[in-house]
């Protein structure tokens, strides 16, 4: 069962030479647990998205698969390359709208004043606890539906 590991305010910047990052600063929890070091979570970093091709068959052991497949409009679909295994994600955006995309992360900035210095973005942190969290509304789930234990707690069990 999927659950929450953390909560912050993020940004997706495209860049000029044809990558996207995904940037975020964590605010919940307050302090990095067991379940953020597990899943390599950091409290500031940044990631360059790239999208797993659907168009190609998945022959490489590497490439992560599912069984099933993103269920991408034919208007989407035009803008994977026949010939490329990963399309990076400031081709469009509209990649990651749909289950079932896959896409691959990969680390490229740590700390905040990393980003603010390298990205030219500035988060401000809020005061965020359990009660104020509106990760639940956003989900459009209600807390009693998943364990929020890696969100308050910080442990993954």
């Amino acid at each position: 069962m999927a659950r929450p590991v953390g909560e912050g305010k993020y940004a997706i910047i495209n860049h000029s030479n044809n990558h996207t990052e995904l940037a975020f600063v964590l605010e919940l929890p307050k302090e990095l647990g067991e379940a953020q070091k597990d899943l390599g979570i950091e409290k500031e970093a940044s990631y360059i998205v790239t999208v797993i091709n659907p168009k190609i068959p998945k022959r490489e052991k590497y490439l992560p698969t599912t069984e099933d497949t993103p269920k991408y409009p034919e208007s989407v679909l035009k803008d994977f390359n026949d010939n490329k295994n990963f399309v990076p994600l400031s081709r469009n955006l509209k990649f990651i709208d749909y289950q079932d995309a896959q896409i691959i992360l990969i680390g490229a900035r740590e700390g905040k004043d990393t980003l603010t210095q390298e990205l030219r973005i500035t988060v401000e942190n809020e005061r965020e606890n359990e009660h104020s969290a509106d990760i639940f509304t956003r989900l459009r789930i209600r807390k009693d539906q998943l364990p929020i234990k890696p969100l308050v707690e910080e442990t993954l069990e």
